[in-house]
C-alpha cells in the first residue's frame, strides 16, 4: 500500500504492476502504461490501457507484442474501430546474452538469473518484437 499512495502522491514516478493494477485502482494523471506482453483477453487490454484515459486526459499505451500474439491484435483492432500503430524493431538482436545484473557484493542476483528462463521471457525473444500504440483517451469502442 505504501508504494501505492508514493505513487499517487508523485513521490515515485515509475510504478510496475500485475493486472491487478488494471481494475479498481484510481490513480489520477498517468500519462503512460507500457505492457510487457499482451493481455489475455481484449477487456483486459482495455482496462490496461485506460489507465492513461482518465477524466478526458490523454496518454500513451506501448505493448510489446511477439507474433504469437497477432491474433488478439486483429481483435483489438476490430474492437476499438482503428488499427494499432505498429514499430518493429528490425535492428534489435533477440539472440544477444543480457548484461548481467549484479547485487552488490558482485554477484548475480538469484531472480534476476531465474527470470531469463521463463516461458515468458523466451517467447518474446527469437522471433522478434513488435510495439503497438495506442492512444487511450482517442479511442472508440
Amino acid at each position: 500500500q505504501s508504494a501505492l499512495n508514493g505513487f499517487k502522491s508523485g513521490h515515485y514516478q515509475v510504478m510496475v504492476a500485475t493486472d491487478i493494477a488494471a481494475r479498481g485502482l484510481d490513480v489520477e494523471g498517468i500519462s503512460h502504461v507500457i505492457n510487457y506482453d499482451m493481455p489475455a483477453t481484449a477487456d483486459d487490454y482495455i482496462h490496461r490501457i485506460g489507465r492513461t484515459g482518465r477524466a478526458e486526459r490523454t496518454g500513451d499505451a506501448f505493448t510489446l507484442v511477439a507474433p504469437d500474439d497477432k491474433d488478439m491484435v486483429r481483435t483489438l483492432e476490430k474492437i476499438m474501430g482503428q488499427p494499432l500503430a505498429r514499430q518493429t524493431l528490425a535492428d534489435f538482436d533477440y539472440n544477444m546474452p543480457a548484461s548481467p545484473i549484479s547485487s552488490p557484493k558482485g554477484r548475480p542476483a538469484p531472480a534476476i538469473r531465474e527470470a531469463h528462463h521463463t516461458p515468458a521471457v523466451r517467447r518474446t525473444k527469437p522471433m522478434g518484437l513488435r510495439m503497438l500504440h495506442a492512444k487511450p483517451g482517442r479511442r472508440s469502442r
